[in-house]
């Protein structure tokens, strides 16, 4: 009886020790696909993060653009109006000396 208790008491304190030793090898796969996960958690939201300060820099850049082509347009415009403005004050010049000089000749 004594010998069967002892293989017993071994086999059980094996089987225990087996159990402890699978529970930690558990674990650390735990731990590992834990991490695993975090990491491609991490890793997506990183690549997230990166798409969005992408879209928001290239946003940034497209409205610097049109805002840079509106002004340019609009000093081509503004230029365009004083040229007009000089023309019509020179046309009206020129006519009123021709004017004049008609009138002087014609009196």
């Amino acid at each position: 009886w004594g010998p069967y208790v002892a293989s017993r008491r071994a086999a059980h304190s094996l089987a225990a020790h087996a159990h402890k030793l699978q529970a930690a090898a558990r674990g650390k796969k735990l731990v590992r696909s834990c991490y695993a996960e975090w990491r491609g958690v991490y890793l997506e939201h990183l690549r997230y993060g990166n798409l969005v300060s992408k879209a928001f820099a290239k946003q940034r850049r497209v409205g610097k653009r049109v805002t840079f082509e509106r002004w340019v347009q609009f000093v081509e415009d503004l230029e365009a109006r004083r040229e007009t403005v000089k023309r019509c004050v020179t046309a009206k010049r020129l006519l009123t000396t021709w004017f004049l000089d008609w009138y002087w000749q014609a009196f």
